[in-house]
């Protein structure tokens, strides 16, 4: 499993913090990678780490919601579609599935 920290102050040997780290769309990206390779509990981090980076982007809280329901964690997924349709009320996809979170 993939590990994505928050915040630990890790530097490559240059005292350059990766970028990966602090890059909204890179951990996205990596959050994709793997929830194309089915790494679900690995993608739903990447994707968490994405949305803490990028608050304001649409994308990761509902991809970090579609991981969750594939978890079986449907209230944690509900949340999340929640969060994201607070950025983008009109996502008919994301209201259906969270229609879905909240019955199961």
């Amino acid at each position: 499993m993939v590990h994505l920290p928050i915040d630990n102050g890790r530097t490559d040997q240059h005292g350059v913090v990766p970028r990966e780290l602090h890059d909204g769309e890179a951990a996205g990206a990596l959050g994709r990678v793997l929830h194309a390779w089915e790494q679900w509990g690995a993608a739903r981090e990447a994707y968490a780490r994405a949305a803490a980076l990028a608050p304001r982007a649409f994308e990761w809280p509902y991809l970090e919601a579609v991981v969750l329901q594939r978890l079986a964690q449907p209230g944690d997924a509900a949340a999340r579609f929640e969060a994201a349709l607070a950025l983008k009320p009109d996502y008919v996809p994301a209201r259906l599935k969270r229609a879905e979170a909240l019955l199961d």
